[in-house]
C-alpha cells in the first residue's frame, strides 16, 4: 500500500483544491480499511471501508473520478493489494 499511497502523493502540487480534497477522502478509506491497529474503536470504520472497496460501484467511481484517478485502475491495484495481504499473491507485479 505505500507504493500506492506514494503514487497518489506524488502530483499534489498541480491539483485544485476539490481534487486534493477527495484525495484526501480516498486515502482516509484506505487508511481506514488497511491499517493494522485492531482497537474497537476504528473496526467499524475499518469495515465500513472494506465494504466501500469490495465491489466497484458508483460510490467508489465518483470519488476517484472527483479526486483525478483512473477508478478502474484504482479499484484493480486495491484488489492486487488484497491478494497480496491475504497471501494469494506472492509479489506485487505491476503490469
Amino acid at each position: 500500500m505505500v507504493n500506492f499511497q506514494n503514487s497518489i502523493e506524488a502530483d499534489e502540487r498541480k491539483l485544485i483544491p476539490e481534487q486534493r480534497l477527495w484525495r484526501a477522502v480516498f486515502n482516509q478509506a484506505l487508511q481506514d480499511a488497511f491499517n493494522n491497529t485492531y482497537d474497537q474503536t476504528n473496526k467499524f470504520d475499518k469495515q465500513m471501508a472494506r465494504d466501500w472497496m469490495k465491489d466497484f460501484n458508483s460510490d467508489f467511481a465518483d470519488v476517484c473520478e472527483n479526486a483525478g484517478f483512473n477508478p478502474i485502475q484504482a479499484f484493480t491495484k486495491i484488489k492486487k493489494y488484497n491478494l497480496i495481504r491475504s497471501g494469494i499473491v506472492n509479489k506485487w507485479v505491476e503490469k
